[in-house]
């Protein structure tokens, strides 16, 4: 997989047969499913991708949309980074669960924390 990358929502499982949700910003109908990957740019990075992007509305939270999402954007062998909210302890289960680990990095934006996440390369 290459570049950037975004997919389409997953199909509907039975704890989500509704499919994904909409919600409306700024008047506008957007989708609660939003996956999207870049390479990696920020200096010194060895990994070849940075997740920039990975929403699932609360209401379809534990249906299998999160992993579906975060396998079509990302290969499980590849190398990435991302960053997450500190402290978002579901986000961050979400995300140790599929072998991302803090590496000590942070930042602050607008009043929000966020600690980096890695996984290496070939960790399945």
């Amino acid at each position: 997989m290459t570049g950037e990358r975004h997919t389409d929502p997953p199909a509907p499982t039975p704890a989500c047969r509704s499919g994904p949700a909409t919600s409306t910003s700024a008047g506008a109908a957007r989708s609660s499913w939003l996956p999207r990957r870049r390479p990696t740019t920020e200096p010194g990075a060895t990994e070849e991708f940075q997740l920039h992007l990975i929403y699932v509305d609360a209401a379809h939270h534990g249906c299998g949309a999160g992993p579906a999402l975060l396998h079509a954007v990302l290969d499980p062998d590849e190398s990435a980074a991302l960053w997450v909210a500190d402290p978002n302890p579901r986000a961050q289960a979400f995300y140790r669960k599929h072998r991302f680990l803090p590496d000590g990095r942070s930042k602050s934006e607008d009043g929000v924390r966020e600690a980096r996440w890695v996984r290496p390369t070939g960790t399945s």
